[in-house]
């Protein structure tokens, strides 16, 4: 469909026989069209008569073919709100030519592409799109509202698809509930006549707090192949959430998907809440082919450039879930500032918190994943984060990543962050992360799907991992489990293709084998690794080549060639789920200055030399503090104050470890 009554063009249409296709002037391959309010008939090519009208394809050429239409043509011309009905003719190469048509059946076999009255009426099913008349103003969404739902018949959907847009437009939510059956999806825009692009906010009204709910098993919302649309749930322009969108089936919460062409971008979802069924099914995002659920977008239709910002999402299996083309990749993903997950036992996630793969340049940042946990049948690994596939250029920083179970007894994996690319050289950076309470049931190996571990390095290259902090302290069951802080599987073989440097990696469980590090690599794949504090209350590392523990940090320093800096001691956490550093950890200023890290995870500067891990040291400083209260002519003196002690916890001020007692008079 189009918003603009100027002629179109079709292109490429491709037609093929095996006696080849008859390309001579006058008898190359036709476009019929016509309106659909006219006759199905025909009397000639003029707009003097009623009836269908034809163009010759362009050029003088063979498949593929393009074609433009006419309106001078049509009689009574065309105008916004027409219906166009089309189809196509060719003729081969025959003696007595063969004539075939796409859409439609003839009334009596023609003689050529030049039909005669006889051919028609045209019978059957006919292309046709419609000329609809874009919008250009605000509406608004609601009972009372220029359209009562997004998706439903006659919703906003339907009409732009119908019309497109020819201004920058926002749809604004009246009505505190909103039912939306998500039967019409939002296709590509048109924007009329003019150029574009021109953008589609949908929002709640001012001081509206609103929900919306339906049920779908493919999603309530789609953006198929559709550009420039955000969906802001504050009703206020901060980052307050005033939008919760609930499907009750087991499709997705919102589909960003590819359509015939191109793929959805430039589009953002921020400031709402998504909540999904439940009892381990349902979808938060799923972004990837807009004709198959959770396939990979199409060759050359990549879904770039989108942003999910300040999203929570409950009673799904993956908060999101992004997959891209592996030769075309997607470009650009920001993923940021997103809650995925509950406290909650019924609302967890149950498979992911973030799942993108096949991607550039994308950044997750700044989410807080927690509460992943599986069915006691489920055999899939629960994740945090997940990257894999194809990856060119990324960065993993400042996520708190917490609470991720796999409950099935027979052992099964789960992890924190996990590392799956194909590319040896992605170069992906993974740093200032927080990674705590990590745990499966237990099983005697150590590949992905065994125990819990809080990174998982499977396979790929290019990996900067720095400024970590990790710590595994809730139990498995079985004693025969393998846990670690961090684990290098044999999938890596590429040589210095890891760089590990600045990382707390602790592990202080108390059933099973459990180890600071587990590598089953061999020690060319480290690019540098040095600076990381392996802290382990079983041996310091485990030997997956010889299935055989690691039992000190001088035994891991052979091992690894390297890590002459690094060390095994308690890092003093504050406490088992919040891991910055106390005061007296041997953790503070012992780390090496790295080129581009110039932050911690609360975004204070690093020192130099830095901390390990992903807090820089923390600030603790105690002042006592006299004042002297305002002058009081009815007392003759100024007012009394008591002196009180303060202390204050100030990363952000201050970059050096500062501890004072003073004195301090003034007056108001």
């Amino acid at each position: 469909n189009t918003g603009c009554a100027t002629d179109r063009t079709l292109t490429p249409v491709t037609i093929t026989d095996g006696s080849g296709v008859n390309t001579t002037a006058g008898t190359r391959p036709r476009m019929y069209f016509k309106k659909s309010t006219n006759a199905n008939t025909f009397n000639d090519n003029t707009n003097a008569t009623d009836g269908w009208k034809y163009v010759e394809a362009t050029g003088a050429g063979g498949s593929p073919f393009d074609f433009t239409t006419n309106y001078a043509l049509v009689n009574g011309g065309v105008t916004n709100g027409d219906v166009i009905q089309y189809f196509i003719v060719s003729q081969d190469n025959a003696g007595t030519p063969n004539v075939s048509i796409n859409s439609g059946t003839f009334a009596a076999a023609p003689a050529s592409v030049a039909l005669t009255g006889a051919a028609f009426p045209i019978g059957g099913s006919i292309n046709s799109f419609s000329i609809g008349s874009p919008l250009n103003t605000d509406v608004t969404i609601g009972a009372a509202g220029t359209y009562t739902s997004l998706t439903g018949a006659g919703g906003l959907f339907a009409a732009i698809n119908a019309g497109g847009i020819s201004a920058n437009i926002t749809a604004r939510i009246l009505d505190a509930s909103v039912t939306e059956t998500g039967a019409n999806v939002l296709n590509a825009i048109t924007y009329g006549c003019a150029a574009g692009p021109y953008t589609l906010t949908i929002k709640p009204d001012a001081g509206v707090t609103t929900a919306i709910t339906g049920s779908s098993a493919t999603s309530l919302i789609k953006l198929n192949g559709a550009d420039y649309v955000t969906i802001d749930g504050s009703n206020n322009g901060s980052s307050s959430r005033n939008m919760t969108i609930t499907n009750t089936g087991t499709g997705s919460v919102v589909w960003i998907g590819t359509d015939a062409t191109a793929g959805a971008t430039n589009n953002t979802l921020k400031n709402f809440n998504m909540v999904g069924p439940g009892s381990f099914s349902g979808q938060g995002i799923i972004a990837g082919s807009g004709t198959t659920f959770g396939a990979a977008a199409e060759n050359g239709r990549p879904n770039s450039n989108n942003a999910v910002q300040n999203l929570t999402a409950k009673s799904v299996q993956n908060g999101i879930f992004a997959l891209g083309d592996a030769t075309t990749p997607d470009q650009n993903w920001l993923i940021t500032q997103n809650e995925f997950g509950s406290a909650v036992a019924a609302e967890k996630l149950s498979f992911r918190g973030i799942a993108l793969q096949n991607a550039q340049n994308f950044t997750i940042s700044r989410n807080r994943i927690f509460g992943v946990s599986s069915s006691t049948s489920s055999t899939s690994t629960m994740c945090g984060i997940l990257v894999g596939a194809t990856l060119t250029g990324g960065t993993i920083e400042r996520n708190e990543i917490f609470d991720i179970k796999q409950n099935n007894t027979g052992g099964w994996g789960s992890n924190g962050i996990f590392l799956n690319t194909t590319s040896t050289a992605a170069n992906v950076n993974v740093q200032n992360n927080l990674i705590y309470d990590v745990a499966s049931y237990g099983y005697d190996d150590i590949t992905v799907t065994d125990n819990g571990y809080g990174i998982l390095v499977n396979q790929g290259g290019g990996y900067n991992i720095r400024f970590n902090s990790v710590r595994l302290t809730t139990n498995q069951t079985a004693a025969s489990g393998r846990t670690a802080a961090i684990n290098i599987t044999s999938g890596v073989t590429t040589a210095a293709s890891l760089d590990i440097r600045d990382n707390i990696f602790a592990n202080t469980q108390t059933v099973g084998n459990r180890y600071a590090i587990i590598c089953e690599a061999p020690n060319t794949v480290f690019a540098n690794i040095n600076y990381n504090d392996y802290f382990s209350a079983g041996a310091v590392g485990f030997d997956g080549g010889l299935y055989a523990d690691i039992a000190t940090l001088a035994a891991w320093q052979t091992y690894s060639a390297q890590d002459v800096n690094s060390v095994a001691v308690d890092p003093l956490y504050t406490s088992a789920t919040n891991l910055n550093l106390l005061a007296t950890s041997p953790l503070i200023s012992i780390g090496t200055t790295i080129a581009g890290v110039t932050n911690d995870y609360s975004n204070s500067t690093r020192n130099s030399p830095p901390s390990i891990g992903a807090y820089e040291d923390k600030v603790v400083f105690a002042t006592k503090l006299y004042l002297q209260g305002a002058y009081s002519a009815g007392l003759g003196r100024h007012r009394d104050n008591t002196a009180q002690w303060t202390t204050a916890t100030n990363a952000a001020a201050l970059s050096q470890p500062y501890s004072r007692s003073e004195e301090h008079t003034s007056e108001l």
